[in-house]
């Protein structure tokens, strides 16, 4: 845990700027304010399923990373002009690729080739969902950081496995209380445990299977958000722009919250942060993936012990 707190002293030591952060700040407070006004995400899914959706989210992403860009080299400065157009391009790949993760629309289709039991299709439908991150994030980047990436062996943090597993443990230790105090919170009960809305409707289907599969599949679904948020912006984006890529990338990640209890789009902010903190010393996502998917799982259990 020392490890920890000792590399988010050195960066705030490095970063902090009182202007600076409170500006980035305000900046944050009017996007969520905009988004509870306007509810940006629910917007978004009444067109679920049709592929405008994707320029939706692209448009919304870009703006928020833009924006958040845009005050970050105010005060910090611009990237050398030999890496402008290159950080321009890897930027953009990276907000295409998750807008098109999050609007993507082709989920049924794919269902419907397969085949399905209507009984299991919401399960089926984010199961699926869930495991297509495959081909919407992680072969994607990898295969982008096989070709054009600098440093080819880091894969974006997945292969420096040179990491003290002890204080990210810990950590699920201290947000635990706080995790436990949050389920007492009506809108948190109304959210988790996310499988409960979509367990299969199937009265003789088997709940312990069902609940592996689908928690499996949540967990994935956290390596693919690690992989482009603390991967691709903070570690491959930081070749190029160093240490400021992971204020953009926390704007970015709030963003991905939207549509979630206020609670966890505020949180999420200061925890993208954190994370992509670690990520930018350790240049390892290891950390980050335990810990996301350790406190996903932990919301879950403790929203369905409320329901006992």
């Amino acid at each position: 845990m020392k490890k920890i707190i000792q590399l988010l002293k050195d960066h705030w030591k490095e970063d902090f700027s009182l202007a600076y952060y409170i500006t980035i700040a305000t900046y944050l407070a009017a996007l969520i304010g905009l988004n509870q006004v306007f509810e940006i995400e629910q917007n978004f899914d009444r067109a679920n399923g049709q592929p405008i959706r994707i320029v939706y989210y692209l448009i919304l992403y870009s703006l928020t990373y833009v924006g958040a860009c845009l005050i970050v080299f105010y005060f910090k400065g611009w990237p050398e002009k030999k890496f402008r157009l290159r950080f321009a391009r890897m930027a953009a790949f990276g907000l295409v690729v998750l807008s098109v993760s999050a609007g993507f629309p082709y989920t049924v289709s794919i269902m419907q080739w397969i085949g399905y039991d209507s009984l299991y299709y919401v399960w089926f439908f984010q199961v699926l969902n869930n495991f297509l991150g495959l081909i919407r994030v992680f072969i994607p980047l990898l295969a982008f950081s096989y070709l054009f990436m600098i440093n080819k062996k880091e894969w974006l943090g997945l292969n420096n496995q040179q990491i003290e597993w002890k204080p990210f443990f810990l950590l699920h230790a201290l947000v635990a209380p706080l995790v436990i105090v949050a389920s007492f919170e009506q809108e948190f009960r109304n959210y988790y445990p996310t499988f409960q809305r979509f367990a299969p409707n199937d009265p003789n289907a088997n709940s312990i299977i069902s609940a592996g599969v689908y928690e499996l599949s949540y967990a994935f679904d956290f390596v693919n958000v690690e992989l482009l948020f603390r991967g691709f912006f903070v570690i491959g984006l930081s070749m190029l722009i160093g240490r400021n890529a992971v204020v953009p990338m926390a704007a970015l990640y709030c963003a991905l919250h939207f549509g979630k209890p206020l609670g966890e789009i505020v949180s999420s902010i200061f925890g993208g942060y954190i994370l992509g903190v670690i990520a930018f010393r350790t240049r390892s996502i290891w950390g980050g993936i335990i810990v996301h998917i350790g406190l996903a799982w932990m919301m879950e259990i403790a929203a369905f012990m409320q329901r006992l």
